[in-house]
C-alpha cells in the first residue's frame, strides 16, 4: 500500500515521522473519547429501547442526531469554532447537498435505517455486549466486498476472517445453546453497513463531512417514520425513551463518529482503526456499573478471536475500513 495513499481526503498509513507529536496525542485522544461515547450511546440507546418499539428509537436517535448537528453548528459559528468542521451544518447547505447527490442519498440512507433498525433490535433483544462485539463483523464484510469486487486477499487475511467468525460462534454461546438470532440480525445488520460504507465512499469527499452525515441521517429519519408508521410500530414514547435515545443520538451518530474521522485525520486510519475496533471493550466496561452480567471464560475466548481478527484486518485492509465508517 502507499504509504501517501488517501480515501476521502484521510491518510491510510502516513509515516510516522510526518506525524507531529502534538497531532499524535491529539488523535489518539480523539479516539478514546470516540470509543467511550460511541459505547455510552450504545449502552443509552439499549436503556431507550427498554419500554419501546426497536424502530421507534431508531427513529428518535436519528431525530436527535440531526437536531444536534444543527444547533452544534449554530452554536460553532456563534463562537467561531472550525473544530471537526461543525459550522458547516446548517440547513441551507444540507438543502444544497442533498438536491445535488439526491440518488445516491436516498438509496445509503435507505441502508441506514435498515441497519440501525436491526441494531436496536439487537440491543433489545440480546443487549449492548453482544451487540457490540458482533458489529466488528462488519469489518469482515467490507474486506469481502473488496475481495468480490476484485482486490485478492493474502492467507494471513484469510486466517484473520476466519479467526473472526469462529470468534462470533464462541461469543454467541450461552447458557448452553448457540445465540442463532443475534447471529443472524446482526450479520445481516453488518452486510447492509457494509454496503452504506461503501456508498458512502463515493460522496463523502464532496462537502464537509459533519454536511453528509446530516443529509444520511435526515433522510434516513424519513425512511425509519415511513416503517414505523405502516408496520403500526408506532407509539408515544415516554420520558425515558425520549431522554435515553437522544444521548443516543449525540454520542453515537454525532459526537462519537465527528470524533472518529477526526482521529483519522491526524493519524491515519492504519494507525487509528485498530484501536477503533476494541469499541467493544468500552461497552463491556460500561456495562459493568450498569449490572449486566461479564462474559463466561468461553465468550472470553470468543471476545478475544473477534478483536485480534479485527484489529488484524484494519490493519491489513485500512482502504476497506476507511470506505465509510
Amino acid at each position: 500500500m502507499d504509504e501517501l495513499s488517501t480515501v476521502s481526503g484521510i491518510p491510510l498509513r502516513p509515516p510516522a515521522a510526518s506525524i507531529p507529536r502534538v497531532a499524535a496525542r491529539r488523535g489518539f485522544m480523539c479516539l478514546f473519547l470516540s470509543v467511550a461515547l460511541n459505547a455510552g450511546g450504545l449502552h443509552a440507546n439499549r436503556l431507550a429501547v427498554a419500554d419501546a418499539t426497536p424502530l421507534m428509537v431508531a427513529f428518535l436517535s436519528l431525530l436527535w442526531a440531526v437536531a444536534s448537528f444543527f444547533a452544534l453548528g449554530w452554536a460553532w459559528r456563534r463562537a467561531g469554532w472550525r473544530a471537526l468542521e461543525l459550522h458547516s451544518a446548517r440547513p441551507g447547505a444540507l438543502v444544497a447537498f442533498m438536491r445535488g447527490k439526491f440518488r445516491i442519498l436516498l438509496p445509503t440512507a435507505l441502508l441506514l435505517a435498515l441497519g440501525s433498525w436491526l441494531v436496536t433490535v439487537s440491543l433489545k433483544q440480546y443487549g449492548p455486549a453482544m451487540t457490540a462485539f458482533l458489529m466488528n463483523l462488519t469489518l469482515f464484510m467490507l474486506v469481502i466486498a473488496g475481495h468480490a469486487l476484485g482486490e485478492r486477499l493474502r492467507p494471513r487475511e484469510w486466517v484473520a476472517i476466519l479467526l473472526m467468525l469462529c470468534g462470533a460462534l464462541v461469543f454467541s454461546y450461552h447458557g448452553g445453546r448457540t445465540a442463532w438470532g443475534a447471529l443472524a440480525i446482526m450479520g445481516i445488520a453488518c452486510a447492509i453497513t457494509a454496503g452504506k460504507q461503501l456508498l458512502v465512499k463515493s460522496i463523502s469527499a464532496t462537502a464537509p463531512l459533519p454536511v453528509v452525515m446530516c443529509a444520511i441521517l435526515f433522510l434516513s429519519m424519513f425512511w425509519t417514520l415511513a416503517a414505523m408508521l405502516t408496520t403500526g410500530a408506532a407509539v408515544w414514547p415516554t420520558r425515558a425513551t425520549l431522554l435515553f435515545s437522544a444521548v443516543g443520538g449525540l454520542l453515537c451518530n454525532v459526537l462519537g463518529m465527528s470524533l472518529l474521522y477526526r482521529a483519522y485525520q491526524l493519524i491515519g486510519v492504519a494507525r487509528g482503526a485498530p484501536f477503533d475496533a476494541l469499541r467493544p471493550l468500552a461497552v463491556l466496561a460500561l456495562g459493568v456499573p450498569l449490572g449486566y452480567d461479564l462474559p463466561s471464560p468461553a465468550q472470553a475466548v470468543g471476545a478475544l478471536m473477534i478483536l485480534t481478527g479485527s484489529a488484524a484486518l484494519c490493519r491489513w485492509h485500512s482502504t476497506q475500513i476507511q470506505a465509510g465508517r
